[in-house]
């Protein structure tokens, strides 16, 4: 298999409600301008990024572009581990985020975004990340998904999948995402969970739990000596049974994978976590709802390289 230099793009046109389509050709041009030399694919269905992820370094590539959302990375993770001929630490990541991240407010000032992300394709300074991985149960079939970013448990994956559903009718942005914030925080119960982190034994009722590749973010690549994204473990963020009111209150900060100062709040740092429930709860991994416990997660340190800037 010989080795491409070029960049291989996957551009999401439906990330961001839409944001990947409109602003593709700006960032086309910016590409083309700045003298990149790339091929590109538009994503046509779910999965598909997958898809055109191991078919690219099937084909020699080793610089894989995301233009989309965390569903868009986290497909493209998935892809490159699910792939067999080239190790996964040689693989280098771009991310120009254009996917509404959670139901954040749209990028500020565009062009001047757009173009540090392509300046910084032109340098590939990068660093090693790391990697989550679960094993879960998806239509009673037992499977293994990574995510880049974040897992949750709980509430955030009940929101997930009311998201996804919507999702699927082209019903997308931040009004629908409100709606499903708030149906899933009426509809949404408490279930009794048992965790286990490494040695660490908790049983109760849980609110929500998160697990984290370091600190989550959604527009801002980390520094290269950012210490949470390659240290080997999984943070987790457990926010226990609380009121609704207070949990409607604090909403902003639960879904965006952090605790907030209360008594029902608990944070600790593993490398091998379990999850298992009666009755069963869902997961979400990077935004997208994947199946039902039990769960058991694990890092993969300093698994592929991803770009600064």
């Amino acid at each position: 298999m010989a080795e491409n230099s070029k960049w291989f793009v996957i551009v999401n046109p439906k990330a961001g409600d839409g944001t990947g389509k409109r602003d593709w050709p700006v960032i086309q041009t910016l590409l083309q301008r700045e003298g990149v030399v790339f091929d590109y694919a538009i994503t046509q269905r779910k999965y598909h990024v997958v898809e055109l992820t191991v078919s690219a370094i099937n084909q020699g590539y080793k610089k894989i572009l995301s233009v989309g959302g965390n569903g868009t990375l986290n497909e493209i993770v998935n892809g490159i581990f699910i792939q067999t001929e080239v190790p996964s630490t040689e693989i280098l990541i771009g991310i120009i985020h254009v996917g509404m991240g959670k139901g954040l407010k749209p990028i500020k000032n565009k062009p001047d975004f757009y173009l540090n992300k392509v300046l910084a394709l032109k340098e590939e300074k990068h660093f090693m990340h790391d990697v989550g991985m679960v094993q879960l149960f998806e239509s009673r079939i037992h499977h293994t998904r990574y995510f880049f970013n974040s897992a949750g448990v709980g509430f955030t994956a009940e929101l997930a999948h009311k998201l996804n559903m919507l999702q699927e009718y082209g019903r997308n942005g931040i009004a629908h995402y409100r709606f499903s914030m708030i149906k899933a925080l009426s509809q949404y119960r408490a279930s009794m969970i048992k965790l286990r982190i490494d040695d660490i034994e908790l049983n109760g009722t849980f609110f929500n739990i998160s697990l984290n590749v370091g600190i989550c973010y959604i527009r801002r690549q980390p520094a290269i000596d950012d210490p949470n994204r390659n240290d080997g473990f999984l943070n987790v963020s457990i926010t226990k049974r609380v009121r609704r009111w207070k949990a409607a209150w604090n909403l902003n900060k639960l879904l965006n994978e952090q605790t907030y100062d209360c008594r029902c709040s608990a944070d600790y740092k593993g490398k091998r976590i379990t999850i298992s429930a009666k009755p069963h709860v869902n997961l979400e991994i990077d935004g997208e709802a994947v199946g039902s416990s039990p769960f058991a997660f694990t890092v993969l340190p300093k698994s592929v390289k991803v770009l600064i800037g």
